[in-house]
């Protein structure tokens, strides 16, 4: 599950800082992809058994559910 909430306060003050003259777009621009970057990473991804693989040994599929984060 993705954490909209620290986004959203940490846009809204980059945003502030920015209307208050504390930011140049330029640091906005910056903050903004720093803000997104941090975002993905607070998400899971969830691999589901059965999923085809194939790998150097050979070939199968996943046999039970796997999570791992995003970095």
């Amino acid at each position: 599950m993705l954490d909209d909430a620290t986004f959203k306060s940490g846009l809204k003050k980059l945003m502030k800082d920015c209307k208050d003259g504390e930011k140049s777009s330029e640091d906005f621009a910056d903050g903004l992809v720093d803000l997104i970057k941090d975002f993905v990473k607070t998400g899971e991804v969830t691999v589901q058994p059965g999923i085809a693989v194939t790998t150097s040994a050979g070939g199968g599929s996943t046999t039970s559910t796997g999570t791992g984060s995003i970095s």
